[in-house]
């Protein structure tokens, strides 16, 4: 998979995540590390899935949190921005943290 469609949707999560508390900083693409927790978006080639998951700081086992199908032969960066934003969603309600869309 294209690196890139990893990068495009952290990068949907990355000013969410900061302000938050959780930093990707010394992490590898696609984690997050706050205080408590470490939240990690991955793709998985041979399912051709993007997932988010969650784990305590001093665990491994991760929970998955959401999944979305994502074949890069037909799909592109308005599908990475939709998936990111879903992620979003998915990581603030776990963390118990509202969110707040203004209109454009």
């Amino acid at each position: 998979m294209n690196i890139q469609y990893l990068k495009e949707v952290t990068d949907v999560l990355a000013g969410f995540m900061n302000e938050n508390g959780f930093s990707s900083e010394g992490q590898d693409l696609g984690c997050f590390k706050g205080e408590y927790k470490i939240y990690r978006v991955s793709y998985d080639e041979a399912k051709k899935t993007f997932a988010v998951e969650v784990c305590p700081v001093e665990s491994e086992n991760f929970t998955l949190l959401s999944t979305w199908f994502f074949d890069e032969t037909d799909h592109g960066a308005r599908d990475t921005a939709c998936i990111g934003e879903d992620f979003l969603e998915a990581i603030a309600k776990d963390a118990g943290i509202t969110v707040v869309k203004i209109a454009d």
